[in-house]
């Protein structure tokens, strides 16, 4: 059976709180100086209201669904524009978060995710999607992002400015 890819429902809270989860020890273990395991409760609030309110923000949440299990996720939040004062062009924008679990990786389903997330974000005018990806990260994210078009335009170091 193909995967199919829908807007997040409130009954997949628990499913994006698993996902959210398994996506943060995965960085954690990259780099724990900088990534961190959110409460369980708040990401579940946070989810919860996510879709009970999804017209607030233009934001899009979208599921994988394989067989009836959510595999993955994708989020696009929309990034405000720069205030008038600032150099940035003001370019309808948004950031994308992807997970998709470990054991459904390699099946497409991260590619479905990003090319539907894509496509919508598109119709309703925005022009840039962008992505932070830890250069220490192995999962294949990169060569994800790259097959759906995506290009790396920057390779910023970034700048901690150490404990006092």
């Amino acid at each position: 059976m193909t995967p199919s890819i829908r807007p997040a429902r409130l009954d997949d809270v628990p499913a994006l709180v698993r996902l959210r989860m398994a996506n943060a020890e995965r960085h954690a273990m990259l780099n724990r100086s900088h990534y961190r395991f959110p409460e369980v409760t708040a990401v579940q609030r946070y989810f919860t209201d996510r879709i009970s309110r999804p017209a607030e923000d233009d934001g899009l949440l979208l599921v994988a669904e394989d067989a009836g299990t959510v595999a993955g996720m994708s989020e696009l939040v929309p990034l405000s524009a720069p205030p008038d004062h600032q150099i940035l062009l003001p370019v309808r924008r948004a950031e994308i978060h992807t997970v998709v679990l470990e054991a459904y990786r390699g099946k497409g389903i991260g590619s479905m995710l990003l090319k539907t997330a894509f496509a919508a974000f598109h119709s309703r005018g925005y022009r840039k999607v962008t992505l932070g990806v830890d250069s220490e990260n192995s999962t294949g994210a990169v060569r994800l992002y790259e097959q759906v078009g995506m290009t790396a335009v920057n390779d910023w170091p970034l700048l901690e400015f150490p404990p006092l």
